[in-house]
């Protein structure tokens, strides 16, 4: 399942190296994933959601 990021004020927290990052906002990780600092298999949680998923669930950017 595929859901957009939304241009909110939600945050969201990454995980790299086995440590949690953020928060951040939707742009921010847009920028991120375009700079090659994350990938899509990279976990994200949104903020207020218990469930970590690959940052490629969260993909409906426009590259």
């Amino acid at each position: 399942m595929t859901t957009t990021l939304p241009s909110s004020n939600l945050k969201y927290y990454y995980s790299s190296n086995g440590e949690q990052l953020g928060p951040v906002d939707a742009s921010d990780l847009r920028m991120m994933r375009k700079d090659g600092l994350i990938t899509d298999d990279t976990p994200v949680i949104r903020e207020g959601e218990s469930q970590w998923r690959q940052f490629r669930d969260y993909l409906a950017l426009n590259r």
